[in-house]
């Protein structure tokens, strides 16, 4: 990868995220940009019903949780000014997901950003749909939780 705050994040997501909140979990997909995958386990994509075409509109990385009794989809956004799980991400991202077979309560939705305190962070954060997660590079055993109050 590159260097720059993306590939920081990256490189959190893989090294500190995903041992530290999934059990048994697996790097399905990376990018780098919209157009270089980094890491690509094609024959698991395939095999989960994951299109090329859908492929495309994955995030930055796709991890893949086997040790709950119901495996878990980790759609992670490496979070800028532009990319957060917003209401329309999570649209897309939930519709590939149960085409893949997948039910909602089997995929979570994160953002991942390096630092609370960055340029841009409070803005990303802002726009954040329901249901989705933040995770801060910079704290790394905590995940914020976008839940909407039901009255």
């Amino acid at each position: 990868m590159n260097a720059g705050p993306a590939a920081d994040i990256s490189k959190a997501v893989i090294e500190v995220f995903a041992p530290t909140f999934l059990g048994k979990p697996s790097v399905m997909f990376c990018r780098q940009s919209r157009n270089e995958a980094v890491a690509k386990e094609t024959e698991l994509i395939r095999a989960m019903g994951l299109t090329p075409a859908a492929e495309e509109l994955l995030p930055e990385i796709v991890l893949f949780d086997v040790a709950p009794a119901d495996p878990l989809l980790v759609f992670v956004e490496v979070a800028r000014s532009d990319g957060v799980i917003d209401e329309t991400r999570t649209t897309a991202l939930l519709q590939i997901a149960h085409q893949a077979g997948f039910a909602s309560q089997n995929v979570a939705l994160v953002a991942a950003v390096l630092d609370r305190e960055a340029e841009n962070s409070g803005e990303a954060a802002g726009r954040l749909a329901g249901g989705s997660y933040a995770w801060f590079a910079s704290e790394p055993d905590n995940l914020m939780a976008m839940r909407p109050i039901r009255g």
